[in-house]
């Protein structure tokens, strides 16, 4: 130090002002106010990914319960309750609330009340039919094929494809 208490040298070079401080902190509330929303739509693309991925894959165990017991088993979706069911299993499995989910099944493809579903027989093949889960403009669809029984899913280009 100097005799007039001023830094001298590599001592004045050691830290950062207030106002380099304050400038740093403002550079990055203005990065975070641009990211959050991208971050989030980001976020429900990933649900409805994710949801339409926990169909496809109750559709693939329905199908796999139908070639091991040598008999049919249903894949049953109640829209209304926005749940659905791998074959005659109790337990129901629950979409978040924010998805849609609607089936075209072959005939009327009813299974109950309020209920959709898609019959996979012992040889492979099923009714046919498709699931549509929706969020916002975002939506996927997990087809089965008839003829087959093999599970694909398509998506639409929105923030779930992203």
């Amino acid at each position: 130090m100097s005799e007039t208490g001023e830094r001298t040298g590599d001592a004045a070079a050691a830290g950062f002002t207030l106002i380099e401080l304050l400038v740093a902190l403002g550079i990055l509330v203005l990065v975070l106010a641009v990211a959050l929303p991208t971050l989030r739509r980001a976020s429900d693309g990933m649900d409805l990914r994710a949801a339409g991925n926990d169909i496809a894959s109750a559709l693939r165990e329905t199908h796999s319960l139908a070639l091991a017991r040598g008999r049919a088993a249903v894949f049953t979706l109640d829209a209304k309750g926005g749940a659905y069911r791998v074959a005659d299993h109790a337990n129901w499995r629950r979409l978040p609330g924010d998805i849609s989910v609607a089936m075209v099944a072959a005939g009327d493809g009813r299974v109950g009340a309020t209920e959709q579903g898609i019959r996979f027989l012992p040889d492979g093949s099923s009714t046919g039919g498709a699931v549509r889960v929706v969020r916002g403009a975002a939506e996927e669809e997990i087809v089965a094929d008839w003829l087959t029984g093999r599970i694909s899913i398509v998506r639409s280009p929105g923030p779930a494809s992203r």
